[in-house]
This record gives structure tokens, sequence and C-alpha cells, in this order.
């Protein structure tokens, strides 16, 4: 009987190990499981929610369905390559959005999870919606398409110009630059395109060009302007080149509009820093999305698989000490790995205990404190009188830094007695987990482990504050300020 019990906490314990691991691999807008097959066999709420089918129209092979058309086959093929390889599986298509009403481009991924004898015994499957990310693709290419039309359509300007500096010949591009009409520019001095200050100066040049005549690029010079016809004044870049004709030297001036230019690169500057800032954007959400995951599973599964394992060595010893005691420690571990099982299933769903949204977080405390007392013979008071007035991310977070405090208190401080309290404050709830164990010096503590900087995220993302007050042999108090809209202290 006992090994029976051990040989079913062990299946549970490695199941635990392999989901934890699988959802470690898969973080996603959607998670779910389909049979050896690809079959859904039961309900998969990520994948109702997130395609709006229905439990009969995804059941089966039903939630193919829900990818485009034109992409379903391919799926499936894939999908055949990676059953009969027993790899991982991954694929790009698109699948129909409940809340857009629209096929949305995703990655599907999946991992086989295998039984003892090495077969395929379900998949865990994960979907990660990438439409911002072709959306942002597809805009930064269509922005290169007009950047090279507006580079093709935009000619420089042209201009001919005789010893005199008599314009002999204009492109309609010239005109249009400086304003003037079909023919306008023929037979002006070239001196009437110069702004009033630069004429003077600008004769000289004219004729310094003249006796030494070479191509020339004037890009570089600072200030270069040139005068419309209606008098106003445009930056300009102007290439010089010497032209050998029967009526004597000619000069042709290319005359390019630096302010189409200057639009350009700021078009150009301005989708890139879109584009940096959509890939900071996408890269921050992923990595907050680890992080959560990263705590989530740290303050459920993790100490569920911590406490199966105390409850096996405690069995363990009484096996050959008094078998006869067996039984309790075997339940605990029983109760243990359906409350990890149901914690990630919470964590799939919602990641947020099941009670705190049904019941409430008093609720819930009361729960996890009664079953902390019994676990580990301890004292746990928990001072608190109402409900708290605050949005459920708030209790959820408060939940989560009370019960990283106790556990903290039982594994680390050996702590016999615990007092939880929860005061409401204006503006906000304060929660306090006050310890008789160990203590220790916070001047000389070794770096935060994983536990409170777990906690420190969470209070800090919702705006608020912790704080640690320990002295060695006094024991230690967590205490937290969630921001919300409390109810005020009486």
């Amino acid at each position: 009987m006992s090994r029976g019990h051990k040989s079913y906490s062990d299946d549970l314990t490695q199941r635990s190990l392999e989901r934890y691991e699988s959802l470690m691999r898969a973080l996603a807008n959607a998670v779910w499981s389909v049979d050896a097959e690809g079959r859904f066999v039961e309900p998969q709420p990520d994948w109702q929610s997130f395609t709006g089918q229905s439990w009969d129209e995804s059941a089966g092979f039903g939630w193919f369905d829900a990818f485009h058309p034109d992409d379903r086959e391919r799926i499936r093929s894939l999908w055949s390559l990676a059953e009969s390889a027993r790899t991982v599986y991954r694929a790009e298509g698109r699948v129909r959005s409940a809340r857009s009403n629209r096929f949305r481009p995703c990655i599907i991924r999946a991992a086989p999870l295998l039984n003892p004898a090495g077969e395929v015994r379900e998949w865990t499957a994960a979907l990660t919606d990438v439409d911002a990310e072709v959306k942002t693709r597809e805009a930064l290419r269509q922005a290169q398409q007009k950047m090279e039309l507006f580079h093709r359509s935009t000619r420089e300007g042209l201009l001919v110009v005789d010893r005199e500096g008599i314009i002999t010949e204009a492109n309609e591009r010239a005109e249009s630059l400086f304003a003037y009409g079909r023919g306008e520019l023929d037979g002006i001095p070239v001196e009437r395109l110069v702004p009033l200050e630069f004429r003077g100066r600008h004769s000289e040049l004219r004729s310094g060009y003249h006796a030494h005549p070479r191509a020339r690029s004037m890009a570089a010079e600072k200030n270069l302007r040139g005068l419309r016809k209606d008098g106003t004044e445009i930056p300009v870049e102007i290439a010089l080149t010497p032209l050998n004709t029967a009526e004597g030297l000619m000069v042709m001036a290319f005359v390019r509009d630096v302010t189409d230019k200057s639009r350009a690169m700021e078009l150009a500057e301005e989708l890139g820093r879109r584009a940096e800032q959509e890939a900071a954007i996408e890269q921050r959400v992923v990595q907050q999305e680890r992080q959560r995951l990263s705590r989530e599973l740290h303050d459920s599964v993790s100490q569920s698989l911590y406490g199966i394992g105390l409850g096996a060595r405690t069995a363990l010893a009484l096996l050959s000490q008094d078998p006869s005691r067996i039984e309790e420690p075997l339940r605990y571990i029983l109760t243990l790995a359906e409350s990890g099982l149901s914690e990630m299933r919470a964590l799939i769903h919602a990641l947020r205990p099941e009670t705190l949204e049904s019941e409430g977080l008093m609720a819930a405390l009361k729960r996890q404190v009664k079953s902390l007392a019994a676990r580990y013979d301890l004292e746990i008071e928990l001072k608190a009188e109402t409900e708290p007035d605050l949005p459920l991310s708030a209790k959820h977070e408060a939940f989560r830094v009370c019960m990283e405090a106790l556990n903290n208190a039982v594994k680390h401080a050996e702590a016999r007695h615990v007092t939880v309290s929860l005061r409401p404050l204006p503006g906000g709830l304060k929660v306090e987990v006050r310890d008789d164990g160990f203590g220790f010096d916070p001047e000389q503590r070794k770096p935060e482990g994983i536990g409170l900087r777990s906690m420190r995220e969470r209070v800090s993302r919702l705006g608020g504050s912790l704080q640690i007050e320990s002295h060695p042999g006094e024991g230690t108090s967590v205490i937290a300020f969630l921001p919300g809209e409390a109810q005020s202290e009486s």
C-alpha cells in the first residue's frame, strides 16, 4: 500500500515538473494541451478565449478550423511531421481572434510530454500573437517603397549659365524649385536666384570659377540658399560642372532642394525610431512576462514541490520506524500534489489563485493560513476586519506577498508564531507579516534571493513600497504598502 502511494506521488511530482518545464518554454498569449494525436479531449479555456470557438467547435480536431482556410493544410502537415518525429513543433499561421474579429498572424509552438515508456502522452502548446510585429515590418516595407518612389521621381534642378552669368537653359525641375513658370528662367541673371546678401560675393565666385573651371560639389558649404520668385528662400546643395560649347564655356549647375532631403531623412529617422520603439516595447513585454511567470511559478508550484519533498522524506523515515503512521504524510503529499496541479491550472488559465476571484483576499488568506498552520505546527494569527477595497490585481499581489513572507518564516527563520495583518489606510493597504524566528542583521545579509526580489517587484509594479525590519534573535517583519482605493482606517 505504501509503495503505491509513493509511486502515485512520484508520478504527480514528475508531471508537475514536466508542466513546469513545458510552461517555461511556452510564454505566449494562449496555452493549451492536446492528446498524443493532436485532439482536444477536454475544454481549453485559453484557446476558446482567444479564438472564440466553443467546446463543441474545437473538440477533437475542430480546433484546426480556427486557422485561416489557406493555412490549415500546411499547419496540419507540419503537425503530422512533428507528431511522427516527436519533436518540438513550430509553425506560423493566421488564427481567428475573437477580440479583433479577424485572422491575426501567430506563431504556434508545441512540445511533446512523454510517459515513462518514452511514448507521447500529450502535447503542451502555446500561441504567440505577432500581429504588431508583422504590422511594423509591413509599415517599414511600405515606407521604404515610398522613399524609393520619392527619390526616383525627384530629379535635380538643372541650370546652364554662360560666362556673363546669364541662364541659357533650365529644366522643369529647376523652374519648379525656384517657382518660375515655363521658360521664365531663360535669359535672366543667375544672381537673381541668390539672396541679396550673397549676390556680391556670388558674382566674384562665379568669375573665379570661369578662370579655373572644374567639377565641384558645393554640398558641404554652409548656409547655401536659393531665392524663389516669391521671395522665399530655400536651402540648396549645388554641384558645378564645366561644359564646353560652340558658344564658349558654360557651367552646368545641378541644384538640389535640401528641404526635400531633410524631410526624407526626418521620415526615415522617424520610421527608424518607431521601429526601435516597437522592438523595445515588445522586448519589455516579453521580459515582463518571463519575470511574471518566474514569480508565479516560484510562489506556487515550486512551493508545492518543496512541500512534497518534505512529506516524502517524512514518509520514508516512518516507513522504517513506524509504518502505521505513514498514511498521514502520504495524504499530505497527495494534498500538495493536487494543490500544485490546481495552481498549475490557475497559472495556465489566469495565473491567479481561484479563491481570490470567487471568495476574495480574506478567504484566500484564511485558507492558506489554516493549511500552513496545520502543516508546520505553527501559530499563525490573521488580523483583518473586512475585505480590502482594492482592485483584483492589487489583492493578488497582496496575497503573494503574504504567502512569500509566510514561507520564508517557515523555511528560513524557523518561526513558531507569525502574525499577518491587513490594515486599510487612506490611499491603499498596509500588509505586515511579523515572525518570531531567528532574524538577521540587514547590514550583513547576503544578496536578496528570488523570493524577496519577487515581493519587491510585485509591490513596485503597483507603485507601492516594501520594507524589511529584522534583528538577530528578534524575528523579522515584512511591511508592504499597496496603493489603491482602500477604505480609510476607522
